[in-house]
């Protein structure tokens, strides 16, 4: 959603939208992907897509789901609505995204619950999928550009910072991206000091800088890498202007030294010698 979601294999002429709504529901997927949901169920139409929700399996259930929620001309909110309060969770967690990517202002409520949500999902249902979309819900949250929301994203970041320590070792990437797009979503709000107080360490307290002046930059929509791309900050010479605004960012909203600041940068993720 609000991330590029995995697409490989050779590019295709699909709709964007169905790459993303293909995304959502399966995480990784490629084209072969949607060329075989095309040919079990006869095409790539909105009626296609509502047979496949009412009659598909579970995950071309989700896929129909977000492909009548993303249709950029006459997306399905109707049918989505009422599942906000659905007792599956993943038809709740998928209709909220859909909804707040529509911004629907009933999602709202929901989709600030599930910034912290742990859901009671069915045994041998993939639960890496929620992670992902916890992540997609930081990003589409921060769109919305509520300052209203800074406390929410704090209190999300607080009790990820809590949940670190408990996850099992294929679980830490997607976590850690969650809490990069909460900072992220901060700096978009301008909210540079909603973290001040929370136990970080010196490497966690460097990237939540660097993410929230991201966000404030508003580097995923001027370069299209999602939050942060480390070319964007290294080794490439047509992103110097971007990257001399970090630093002076850094200096002037954090207060880190000027001397300090470009090691900051280059070890960004590990410690400084």
């Amino acid at each position: 959603m609000g991330q590029d979601h995995v697409m490989s294999g050779e590019p295709q002429e699909y709709p964007r939208y169905l790459e993303r709504a293909f995304g959502s529901a399966m995480m990784y997927c490629d084209d072969s992907d949607i060329a075989r949901f095309a040919e079990r169920w006869g095409g790539l139409d909105q009626e296609t897509f509502l047979r496949a929700y009412e009659h598909g399996s579970q995950e071309e259930h989700l896929i129909a789901l977000f492909a009548l929620g993303l249709a950029p001309e006459t997306p399905h909110l109707e049918l989505i609505r009422p599942l906000l309060q659905s007792s599956d969770p993943f038809e709740r967690w998928a209709s909220a995204l859909i909804l707040g990517e529509n911004h629907d202002e009933q999602a709202l409520p929901v989709l600030v619950e599930l910034l912290t949500e742990i859901p009671d999902a069915p045994p041998g249902s993939v639960t890496s999928l929620f992670d992902y979309w916890r992540i997609s819900i930081a990003s589409c949250l921060g769109k919305w550009q509520r300052p209203a929301l800074a406390p929410a994203f704090r209190e999300a970041y607080r009790l990820g910072l809590q949940r670190t320590n408990t996850l099992r070792s294929n679980q830490i990437e997607l976590h850690e991206r969650f809490l990069s797009y909460l900072a992220y979503a901060l700096g978009q709000i301008e909210a540079f000091g909603a973290l001040w107080g929370l136990p970080l360490t010196e490497v966690q307290q460097r990237v939540a800088m660097v993410h929230l002046t991201c966000g404030f930059l508003q580097s995923g929509t001027r370069y299209g890498y999602g939050i942060l791309s480390w070319t964007i900050l290294n080794g490439f010479d047509e992103h110097a202007e971007f990257r001399a605004q970090v630093l002076e960012v850094l200096v002037q909203r954090f207060g880190v030294m000027r001397d300090d600041v470009e090691r900051m940068i280059k070890y960004l993720y590990r410690d400084v010698p």
